[in-house]
């Protein structure tokens, strides 16, 4: 009988080992399956059913609660409803909320001792609609959602509303799900709502009384805030946060405090460890920031910041993913050793010392670039040098040897792990090979540069793409040019050559040495060291080419100066071309190019007329000679456009403008009536050009030139332009630009003929002055009274009409009083 119940007892006990064996499932630190021995986490089961979801809650080894929350039966990651994490001290991590459109409509989460903590009721959109909180067993908080809003009490704070929508849920239309038999729980009206933690032992640690405001999350009207026997603490200017189990205030985590004006700093903010020790002080202001850190067992680290964030001062540490850099300043300046380590492994990834605030001896990582883990000798780059392929993993994506600074030795190229290239390098250059700086690739043999080729672009692998051409070098000498990207179209070749003697261009063809706009470049060919020809094309018909660009234009040289074909000069996005035909200009060409928009104008001699247009415009005028004066005609598709004329009217006509001029050495004048702005209103909103209307309205109509000098006087204008940019560029100083800028204005002055517009006035709708000169002559003087905003603002008389005619007459007086 004593075997026998022996036999039972030792049945049952097998019995329950076996049970309990398969209770629990054990995790490692990756969440995989393990044994009890090396297991992290663990959960146990069997896990509680409600409806067609399941109750999961995991464990830390120490068995401290790791997370709780609810999933669907066949699918643990398929979550649904409001989820939970914890630290593995036992204090809360943080949370997400998940739709529930399943037919269990309340879930309940627990405290670690089982005991209800919180349940949840959600509606027919998945969305919460009532939250209830227990403490004690006892003092339920109550809170509802409603329409997005909120009502009641709510303990911590609300959750996030932005829910995630299963897989499985986005075939639902919440917008098609009825609301009817949706009601408001609480009986109150009000906008109002609190926010509220307790402490453990049921007083308030903190209540925010906050109100609804439409697309606001929270406006907060009121904060108060208790210690955890219930008495008040001064929250004037204070923010106060906690270290919490299930919402319970345990601790005070941070306190936050605005300091009063005329602080040395604006805020300070105090961090504290659990058990209330000080952990960090930072205080900051917009210049400084000072961070005082303690241990547990209360040793201080100080650590002073510029510029607010700018490490200064004291012991810092730089954190990237697994890695954690460790280094020591004194007033900016680098001293000591700087160790990263890896905290995965516990162990050094790197360790060297600064010298000089300089690296000078050891391994750094982190210096100049974060995948970089660099070694120094005596201050200069010297043995293995690895190029990691991102900030995660310490995979290589280039290794490469260094000699007191230079690279020598071999260098290898991976990708994904994978060796795909290698070179040997001597003197900081491949022996056989090549080498990739930036988007050129450099080809060397017996350690001489064969050839460089030049792409477009680089990929993010850094593989080079769309090679554009190719220099050759001998003995470091460049001899030769292939290009790949352009076609001449009198000269089709499937690549173009161009040879050089002692550096410069000497026979075939080249591209100019600077881009005339955006990437686009000008084709130049030599013969002998002469440049023969220009290649360009109209830059509206292929700006937006993917292909080889086609140069159909030919420019003709002799003795370096243009017989024939299109000089261009670009500057801040306008590119200037003129166009010359045996020596002189027939058409000047002025194209604007903005981030989404381009025009062109244009200005041509043809068939006894000045012909201007506009790109964006129907219209276009001509400047013909009349009987006496050239006159100017405005056309459109259709002929001549149907638009008045400018009339001209008596002097002091209400809204006109009176006109000075020089003609026969003499100060003439004419006055022109002025549209109303809702007819020039409607002229620019049906021709859409501004430009052509205002160059009609404004043409001077007693100028006695022919259109051929009209034009030679817009050629020397534009002429200059092109003098001064030109002169401009090839300076190589300010002093020197300056110096070729007033002498290009001085030459413009000296060669400036034109004898017409010399300055104007404006008259307003009493026929009064308004804006402009008003100019009398008296006997061999001339008194000029300026106006500016109907004001008469500055009387001048001037000893004759050469005196009047100095320093650009009266006009460039007015420009001086605005300027003042």
């Amino acid at each position: 009988m004593h075997n026998t119940k022996s036999f039972l007892l030792l049945f049952c006990l097998l019995f329950v080992s076996s049970s309990f064996a398969q209770s629990v499932i054990y995790y490692d630190k990756d969440w995989k399956e393990t044994t009890k021995e090396k297991h992290v986490y663990y959960r146990p089961l069997p896990l509680k059913k409600v409806g067609e979801l399941i109750y999961i809650k995991d464990y830390y080894k120490n068995g401290q609660l790791q997370y709780q929350g609810y999933s669907y039966a066949d699918d643990e990651n398929a979550r649904v409803g409001d989820i939970f994490w914890y630290t593995e001290e036992g204090y809360d991590s943080s949370s997400y909320s998940y739709d529930n459109f399943t037919n269990t409509k309340e879930l309940t989460y627990y405290y670690i001792d089982g005991k209800e903590w919180k349940k949840i009721l959600y509606n027919n959109r998945g969305e919460k609609q009532l939250e209830t909180t227990y403490i004690q067993g006892k003092k339920p908080i109550v809170g509802e959602y409603y329409n997005e809003e909120y009502f009641g009490m709510f303990n911590v704070s609300r959750f996030s509303q932005d829910y995630v929508s299963l897989e499985r849920n986005k075939s639902i239309n919440k917008d098609d799900i009825s609301l009817k038999n949706q009601k408001q729980y609480l009986s109150t009206d009000s906008k109002d709502y609190s926010e509220i933690i307790y402490w453990s032992n049921g007083n308030k640690a903190k209540e925010i009384l906050c109100k609804n405001v439409p697309r606001y999350k929270q406006h907060i009207i009121s904060s108060k805030y208790w210690d955890i026997n219930g008495a008040p603490l001064n929250a004037s200017n204070t923010e106060y946060k906690y270290y919490t189990k299930f919402g319970l205030a345990q601790a005070i985590k941070s306190k936050q405090e605005k300091l009063p004006e005329g602080h040395e700093f604006n805020d300070r903010i105090t961090t504290y460890y659990p058990n209330g020790k000080i952990k960090k002080i930072r205080q900051s202001s917009w210049k400084n920031t000072e961070v005082y850190s303690y241990d547990e067992k209360g040793k201080e680290n100080i650590q002073l910041f510029k510029e607010y964030t700018t490490p200064y001062d004291g012991f810092f540490t730089d954190t990237i993913n697994s890695k954690i850099t460790q280094y020591r300043l004194n007033k900016g300046i680098h001293i000591g050793e700087v160790i990263t380590t890896k905290y995965t492994t516990d162990s050094i990834f790197a360790k060297g010392i600064y010298k000089d605030n300089k690296p000078y001896e050891g391994t750094f990582y982190n210096l100049n670039n974060k995948r970089i883990l660099s070694s120094y000798k005596d201050f200069l780059l010297d043995g293995v040098q690895i190029v990691y392929s991102n900030y995660y993993y310490d995979i290589p994506e280039e290794i490469y040897t260094m000699k007191k600074g230079v690279k020598d030795g071999y260098r290898k190229v991976y990708k994904k792990g994978i060796l795909i290239k290698e070179e040997e390098f001597k003197n900081g250059l491949p022996i056989n090979g090549s080498s990739i700086e930036g988007k050129q690739l450099k080809n060397y043999k017996n350690g001489e540069l064969v050839s460089i080729d030049y792409y477009k672009d680089k990929d993010y692998n850094d593989e080079l793409r769309d090679l554009r051409y190719t220099e050759y070098y001998t003995k470091d000498q460049l001899i030769k040019v292939n290009y790949y990207t352009f076609r001449v179209i009198e000269d089709m070749q499937s690549s173009y050559t161009g040879f050089y003697n002692n550096g410069k261009p000497y026979n075939g063809y080249f591209l100019s040495p600077e881009p005339i706009i955006d990437n686009i470049y000008l084709v130049d060919y030599y013969e002998n060291g002469v440049r023969l020809y220009q290649y360009s094309f109209d830059f509206l018909e292929q700006l937006d080419t993917i292909n080889k660009l086609q140069y159909d234009q030919r420019t003709i040289f002799k003795n370096g100066k243009i017989t024939t074909g299109y000089k261009y000069i670009s500057d801040k996005g306008v590119l200037l071309g003129l166009r010359y035909l045996n020596g002189q200009i027939n058409l000047i060409e002025i194209n604007a190019f903005g981030m989404h928009a381009f025009n062109r104008n244009t200005y041509e001699l043809k068939n006894n007329a000045v012909i201007i247009k506009d790109f964006s415009s129907p219209l276009y005028l001509k400047i013909v000679k009349g009987s006496k004066y050239l006159q100017m005609e405005i056309y459109d598709q259709n002929g001549k456009a149907d638009i008045k004329a400018p009339q001209i009217v008596k002097d002091k006509t209400p809204d006109s403008t009176k006109i000075y001029y020089i003609e026969d050495n003499t100060l003439k004048e004419y006055s022109m009536s002025l549209f109303s702005d809702e007819y020039y209103s409607a002229l620019e909103s049906n021709y859409k050009s501004q430009q052509l209307l205002a160059l009609y309205y404004g043409f001077p109509p007693f100028l006695t030139q022919t259109p051929q000098e009209y034009f030679a006087e817009l050629t020397i204008q534009y002429e200059f332009v092109v003098d001064a940019m030109e002169a401009l560029k090839e300076a190589t100083n300010k002093e020197e630009a300056e110096k070729r800028q007033a002498d290009a204005i001085e030459q413009r002055l000296s060669n400036n003929n034109s004898n017409n517009q010399f300055s104007f006035l404006k008259y307003n709708k009493a026929g009064k002055p308004s804006e402009g000169t008003d100019i009398t002559k008296i006997g061999t003087t001339y008194k000029v009274d300026y106006y500016i905003e109907e004001r008469l603002v500055k009387t001048i008389t001037y000893k004759n009409l050469k005196h009047l005619q100095e320093k650009d007459g009266p006009l460039a007086e007015l420009i001086n009083i605005y300027n003042k």
